[in-house]
């Protein structure tokens, strides 16, 4: 999945390392190529007016409305997820770890033992969720992130899609082929929904209580109606997509923005190229922590010394042990 954020008119997303914005109500591709980032570009966020940008060169990139960068900040890892909040950032990395990122200077929130594949604020940013590669969904407190709510037991396979509903329910999509619909505060899962046994569903959106559903390498969009539970094809693409931007526009896998309902919408500007996508089914090593850059330990012993080194860390961040959980 490439990094795509669709915001009222403008629709931002990437192509590799480089970033574009159109505006779908006049028309303009206002930001036509930028190179800031110097690695592929890996998550967008937007939220009132504000833009954060992060991706495999490690790089974190505010921007402002005229997409001049005011900030960057520098990783230790390759970067999977940004959003961006009213008053700073939040972003994860490959290693697992997440940091809210705040006037120039980053504070660790909380840590998993693989790579974070996805991550969301719920319940009016009340609860920060994250989602890894090892199949395991943490619902957090934020600010106060060394709480943990809830953890969401079930999924059999990588997290590709967190979504939200009624700022009571949390939606999870996986590479295990289901769909799970969880309760927010304590965690129990109240329904699954079987998806299709023959694919890999990479992204989806939701408008009302409807989702449509991508697949890797295939042309058939799938709907979920989740208040009747039924799961039926949708339209066909006309050729491969990375993401999805609405129900019915997609970037392409050479970063174009194309339609379903619009054929001869194609907007893009420069020479094409496949985009490289990233990878988090089989990414970790035999002792269940991350790989990132080649340079994990992979020695017997590994996963205990990193979940330690990992312990130390959050009670230094926090001032309190991380092993406190809280239910409301």
């Amino acid at each position: 999945m490439t990094a795509v954020e669709n915001d009222g008119d403008l629709i931002i997303w990437a192509a590799n390392r480089y970033l574009f914005v159109y505006n779908q109500s006049t028309k303009d591709l206002i930001v036509k190529r930028n190179d800031k980032h110097t690695g592929p570009i890996r998550s967008i966020s937007r939220y009132n007016g504000k833009t954060v940008t992060g991706g495999d060169d490690k790089k974190i990139i505010l921007w402002n409305e005229n997409w001049e960068p005011i900030f960057e900040h520098t990783a230790q890892k390759k970067v999977t997820k940004v959003i961006q909040l009213d008053d700073c950032a939040v972003y994860a990395d490959r290693y697992g770890d997440v940091y809210e990122l705040k006037d120039g200077k980053e504070r660790l929130l909380l840590g998993h033992l693989a790579i974070v594949s996805e991550m969301k604020m719920v319940e009016n940013n009340r609860y920060i969720v994250t989602a890894d590669n090892n199949n395991q969904i943490r619902i957090s407190r934020y600010p106060q992130s060394y709480v943990l709510s809830a953890i969401c037991h079930g999924h059999d396979g990588h997290i590709t899609k967190l979504l939200s509903r009624n700022d009571s329910e949390l939606i999870s999509i996986s590479s295990d082929h289901t769909l799970r619909i969880w309760d927010i505060v304590t965690g129990d899962e109240k329904q699954q929904i079987a998806l299709r046994a023959d694919g890999l569903p990479i992204d989806a959106v939701m408008v009302g209580s409807t989702i449509t559903l991508l697949y890797q390498n295939d042309l058939k969009l799938q709907r979920i109606d989740l208040e009747k539970g039924t799961v039926e094809d949708d339209k066909t693409l006309s050729e491969n997509a990375v993401c999805l931007v609405s129900p019915t526009r997609y970037i392409n896998t050479k970063g174009h923005l194309k339609s379903t309902d619009e054929p001869e919408l194609d907007i893009f500007n420069g020479l094409d190229e496949e985009i490289e996508t990233i990878t988090f089914e089989g990414d970790r090593n035999d002792d269940g922590g991350a790989n990132d850059d080649g340079d994990r330990d992979l020695s017997p012993g590994a996963k205990k010394r990193k979940t330690n080194k990992k312990e130390r860390k959050l009670q230094n961040a926090a001032g309190t042990s991380t092993t406190q959980t809280a239910m409301e």
